[in-house]
């Protein structure tokens, strides 16, 4: 500090110090980042996770033009490993197809992320991959001059899961989802777009009404858009996650993700096998709330965070034309217990998830 004390106050006036204490902080965070299990490389270059960059020129930053997967991290026989990788890898393929966004070789991004897995060293977390689109391209940015080119970038992340994320009971709030294909436009369907900012708008508007998130609710069908009984409306999904739920005579129901132009949940992909493996019949259709509503004795949020996340209830706003604002799932108590098939469900789903991993 006493050395280039002089060159400080050129840059910060009669204030060194701040200066000095800014810049220690600086070099105190980036240090505890590097002992940390947070984890982060680009193109297979480990980096650091607090100076990680987007150029602001790439389309994936200004207009969320990219793709990504959230894959959870397991423990197998002391090994961390990713969790159904190939089934997230198929989608991240058709994804990328769909957008016509080129990809770095398939067997290269899955060691990249069983590197990331190994070097985190902690399952209580997941993965999170990132592909931009890179600026210069033809018709993305060639007119912007050499100097703004931006290459595109594949980029890892190791993400912790919030404690009790998965099993604390949530509350949903039922919204028209605007936004959302509904099987209606089929060009539209099964890409996981970075651009999730009206998914995130419907989270806001569902915590201001009270609830944890929102289910979204999908516009058409043979409803009216000036029709306010929401219970007429069909399921689609959530803002970052699926749903699904066991009927009063033991079925498990889930809106068709094909029918209903949905990205395709990896989670509610392995639920359907494991209960086709422990015998539970499988309903997949188009249901509106109202069916739900009558039918559901347990409600999950799913998705790879979560696993199968309770759902409590169902908070409709005061304007809706139901007579109850509150509907309560009847099996799950205030501490989130639910039936046995949430637990042999996942126990299935384990044994179903590791034997995509063997091949």
């Amino acid at each position: 500090y006493q050395k280039h004390h002089e060159f400080v106050v050129d840059i910060v006036g009669n204030n060194p110090r701040m200066f000095f204490l800014r810049n220690l902080e600086n070099l105190i965070s980036r240090q505890s980042f590097k002992a940390s299990k947070y984890f982060a490389s680009v193109d297979g270059v480990r980096v650091d996770p607090a100076s990680i960059s987007v150029s602001v020129w790439d389309p994936s930053f200004l207009r969320g033009d990219g793709v990504f997967e959230g894959i959870r991290i397991v423990n197998r026989q002391g090994k961390m490993e990713p969790r159904a990788v190939q089934l997230h890898l198929d989608r991240l393929v058709r994804s990328a197809e769909s957008i016509a966004l080129e990809l770095p070789d398939r067997n290269l991004i899955e060691r990249w992320i069983r590197e990331a897995c190994l070097s985190a060293g902690d399952e209580k977390g997941y993965i999170r991959l990132v592909v931009t689109r890179g600026a210069g391209a033809p018709g993305y940015g060639e007119h912007l001059g050499e100097c703004l080119i931006a290459p595109r970038k594949t980029i890892i992340l190791w993400q912790p899961i919030a404690p009790g994320h998965s099993t604390t009971p949530r509350t949903l709030a039922p919204i028209i989802a605007p936004f959302h294909p509904a099987g209606l436009f089929k060009q539209w369907n099964t890409v996981k777009y970075l651009s999730y900012g009206a998914n995130l708008h419907a989270t806001r508007l569902a915590r201001a009404a009270g609830a944890q998130d929102a289910l979204l609710l999908a516009r058409g069908w043979n409803v009216a858009d000036d029709d306010e009984c929401l219970e007429r409306r069909v399921v689609l999904d959530g803002p970052q996650f699926g749903v699904g739920w066991i009927t009063k005579s033991g079925v498990l129901e889930l809106p068709d993700w094909r029918q209903l132009g949905m990205l395709e949940s990896i989670t509610s992909t392995v639920l359907v096998q494991a209960a086709m493996h422990l015998g539970i019949p499988v309903n997949l259709g188009v249901f509106t709330l109202d069916h739900l509503l009558k039918n559901a004795n347990e409600l999950w949020l799913l998705s790879t965070t979560t696993d199968l996340c309770p759902i409590r209830a169902i908070a409709f706003p005061e304007t809706s034309s139901t007579n109850n604002n509150y509907f309560h799932l009847p099996v799950v108590d205030h501490d989130g217990n639910s039936s046995p098939f949430r637990s042999k469900l996942l126990e299935a789903m384990a044994l179903i998830e590791s034997r995509y991993d063997k091949r």
